[in-house]
């Protein structure tokens, strides 16, 4: 799946998506709750995944930071609707943020280690935001070139900024993001491509029953059942169908008291246990 962020206007309007035509989806909503914030809603392959993207523009730098801080709080009304209401395979938040964050700093989980540029205070605010919302910026999580790092460039060419994103909630089935400084979308800022594979599959983690107790078959001993519940019952009738199931039956019969299930005994002494115990309750 491929999606792409930009804009050629001074509304969320002009932020847009593509999505690859070999994966089915079907628009489920559309909420615009200012001329900046709007969502739409996708399912996406199996009817039971559900997409949200948050598609954003930030005010510019001509803005005090009071309308930055009501433009983040509308998308805290989203991100907090989202989570009391029906389960989404993943929140996709991108646009123009209009913000430096450059690298990552201290403990910061929301970044990654390739970031762009010098930080500034917005750009921390925005590194907050997503720190508090459990959000990773997907930018800062891939090693690219600088010409394929910066988003927005001044027209006269000398000052290049990372000021456009792609967030979400989830990142372990981002396989790349880049930006697409080639490619002419008549603004000056450039696309951004990022790549998810929305269909991956978790392997589910065996049952514990599957390991709770050893099987032990007597082979000696079902050769005896089987004779004996051979020998004791006889069939209905003389019919081939009859029969057949007289013979299934009893065997299966024979096998099952052949067949004992023993509790699995750990590898590990009581001792070495009653250890673990301690350890974990002093935890």
């Amino acid at each position: 799946m491929l999606l792409y962020a930009g804009h050629n206007n001074k509304t969320v309007e002009g932020v847009g998506f593509y999505m690859s035509p070999h994966l089915k989806s079907r628009i489920a909503g559309f909420n615009a709750i200012s001329p900046r914030v709007a969502e739409r809603l996708l399912h996406v392959g199996r009817q039971d995944r559900m997409l949200c993207i948050i598609q954003v523009y930030a005010p510019t730098s001509t803005y005090d930071e009071a309308v930055y801080d009501a433009f983040l709080d509308d998308v805290s009304t989203l991100l907090a609707r989202r989570q009391r209401g029906q389960h989404f395979s993943q929140t996709i938040i991108m646009g123009d943020f209009n913000a430096k964050i450059s690298m990552k700093q201290r403990n910061e989980r929301a970044l990654g280690r390739f970031g762009f540029g010098v930080r500034n205070e917005r750009g921390e605010r925005l590194v907050d935001f997503c720190n508090n919302n459990r959000l990773f910026v997907l930018n800062t999580l891939f090693r690219k070139s600088p010409q394929h790092k910066w988003t927005w460039g001044s027209p006269n060419g000398t000052t290049k900024n990372e000021i456009d994103y792609i967030i979400s909630n989830d990142m372990r089935n981002v396989m790349d993001v880049s930006v697409l400084s080639s490619f002419n979308s008549g603004s000056d800022h450039h696309l951004i491509r990022v790549t998810f594979n929305v269909i991956r599959r978790l392997r589910p983690r065996p049952s514990k029953s599957r390991y709770q107790n050893e099987v032990y078959f007597n082979r000696n001993f079902y050769k005896i059942a089987c004779s004996a519940q051979l020998t004791m019952a006889t069939p209905p009738n003389d019919k081939a169908a009859d029969i057949y199931r007289h013979i299934v039956t009893n065997v299966k019969a024979a096998m099952q008291l052949a067949t004992t299930h023993k509790p699995r005994t750990s590898a590990l002494s009581v001792e070495t246990l009653d250890m673990l115990q301690q350890r974990r309750e002093l935890k």
